[in-house]
């Protein structure tokens, strides 16, 4: 009866421990997923709406690496991230010789200033710059059309 028990708590307790957990960031702290940018919003970083915009997605393909598709261009680069929110864009091979539009290179200035993330649900990233400045991005299968409220 005893052995019966231990077994039962044993099973038990593998099958919590294996347990996932709904987290933007897999078991080693990387993101996953293609987001696209949906909407910025960033009053301290106002944008010209007179320039034309354009759809970029943000992609994490590997481990601590990012790619973003720009207007023409692809450019990439490395980033940090931990389980609190925190992040941080780094080595990234993304310059005005890649952005072949003002928009492009506005995207990839903001997300150099990313400081923190948080995910809502499956569907809506979101990257700060603080806390009245941010990158809204949706889980995409389509790049979606882009709005800017500055």
């Amino acid at each position: 009866m005893f052995l019966k028990k231990l077994i039962f708590l044993v099973s038990i307790t593998l099958t919590l421990v294996s347990c996932e957990t709904q987290d933007p960031l897999d078991n080693s702290h990387y993101f996953s997923n293609d987001w696209s940018i949906s909407e910025v919003i960033a009053p301290s970083y106002p944008f010209d709406e007179t320039n034309e915009t354009n759809p970029i997605l943000l992609s994490f393909n590997k481990q601590g690496q990012y790619e973003l598709q720009l207007k023409e261009q692809t450019c990439n680069g490395s980033y940090e991230a931990d389980a609190k929110g925190s992040v941080r864009f780094t080595r990234n091979n993304c310059s005005v010789s890649c952005c072949d539009s003002e928009w492009d290179y506005y995207i990839i200035t903001l997300i150099k200033k990313a400081s923190s993330y948080i995910q809502k649900d499956d569907s809506k990233f979101f990257l700060y710059i603080d806390e009245s400045n941010y990158i809204i991005l949706e889980a995409s299968e389509i790049l979606a059309p882009l709005t800017s409220e500055n």
